[in-house]
């Protein structure tokens, strides 16, 4: 059985979140100039928002997104000394986008074990109590699940488009940094 889990998220962790680039896409596409995504979702009508998100997926352009090489260097070592990674995201769940962002992550070089697609990541997932558990997401109601569990290792990797991050518990370890997500881990998992 495999001692040592890791659940990472993508978007906002592994690489910067894209919303920076569909927000350009969006001001030379139909000269829309608004500074960040919340905005946008408040001043364009529903049906329009989703409609131009969808096409801005399926032209591809998150998936040029740069993978920080950082995340790639830990954890692969993480992966070579046998954890096993969870890659997931909360991206819709159609096959294009399945599809490509697996070929994604598989072109960047980083080494995971399973890979899920699910709006509903976090509620999916049973593990053996005698597993050592570390889950890095950078929303903190994604460690709701984990709240009451002090044997979980749960890192908010902090970015720029969350502001300040409010922890639900003690337990949560607040970085912006792949080198002190590296430390934080392998002090976690023994290695």
């Amino acid at each position: 059985m495999v001692k040592n889990i890791l659940v990472c998220d993508i978007d906002g962790v592994i690489c910067k979140y894209p919303s920076d680039e569909f927000l350009g896409e969006l001001k030379e596409s139909f000269n829309f100039t608004f500074s960040d995504l919340e905005k946008l979702k408040l001043e364009v009508p529903s049906d329009i928002y989703k409609s131009i998100k969808k096409n801005y997926r399926y032209k591809g352009s998150k998936f040029k997104v740069s993978i920080y090489p950082e995340a790639v260097e830990v954890l692969n070592e993480l992966h070579s000394l046998g954890s096993h990674i969870i890659m997931q995201t909360s991206r819709p769940t159609d096959n294009f986008i399945k599809l490509k962002t697996y070929e994604w992550l598989i072109d960047s070089g980083l080494k995971f074990d399973q890979f899920i697609i699910n709006p509903y990541k976090y509620e999916t997932h049973y593990f053996n109590p005698s597993q050592k558990i570390a889950v890095v997401d950078d929303l903190v109601k994604n460690f709701q699940p984990y709240q009451n569990n002090e044997h979980v290792c749960k890192v908010l990797f902090k970015n720029d488009r969350l502001g300040e991050a409010k922890p639900l518990c003690n337990s949560i370890k607040i970085t912006s940094s792949w080198n002190e997500v590296e430390v934080i881990l392998k002090n976690f998992f023994s290695f």
